[in-house]
């Protein structure tokens, strides 16, 4: 449904050089994350698989493992919408990058390996039952901190109706 979406997105409008898909946790599947960079498309898709990553050129690891050895090189504050019996609040954040290479599952029918840049935000308050974690994949590239700060902010403008008006 994901690629289906893009598809037809593409087929009305000329330049999809200006628009960013940004999409939740449904959307990490291989196969769409394949076909977004073989047509050059612009996205941020929130992971929710532990993947295979290649640490190096032979050495496999996992996702979450290479994250939560990365040090924080900002920290960011989310506003989290009420929803179900989650009363609304302000998370504390800190925020990290890099690029990985994912292996692609067993399943999946497209390239061997993906390299996609990567947005890790981490709830900084650990006394918290649940605590906020995006892992979020992206095409855009991440230069600095603040560009890293961008794509979490792309990712929470997904929010706006929920939003208090405080922008």
């Amino acid at each position: 449904k994901w690629q289906r979406g893009m598809e037809t997105l593409a087929g009305r409008v000329n330049d999809m050089s200006h628009i960013i898909d940004v999409c939740d946790r449904e959307a990490d599947i291989y196969e769409y994350l394949a076909y977004q960079q073989q047509h050059q498309h612009r996205f941020v898709v929130r992971a929710s698989d532990n993947r295979n990553v290649l640490d190096d050129e032979t050495s496999t690891g996992k996702l979450h493992d290479v994250l939560q050895a990365l040090k924080p090189v900002a920290c960011y504050q989310v506003y989290v919408a009420q929803r179900g019996g989650r009363p609304a609040r302000t998370a504390h954040v800190a925020l990290s990058y890099t690029q990985l290479t994912i292996k692609k599952p067993q399943r999946a029918n497209a390239e061997k390996t993906l390299t996609l840049n990567v947005v890790y935000c981490q709830e900084v308050d650990q006394d918290r039952k649940d605590p906020l974690q995006w892992i979020l994949y992206t095409s855009e590239p991440l230069p600095d901190a603040a560009a890293a700060l961008r794509i979490v902010r792309f990712y929470e403008l997904r929010w706006l109706r929920d939003r208090p008006s405080r922008l």
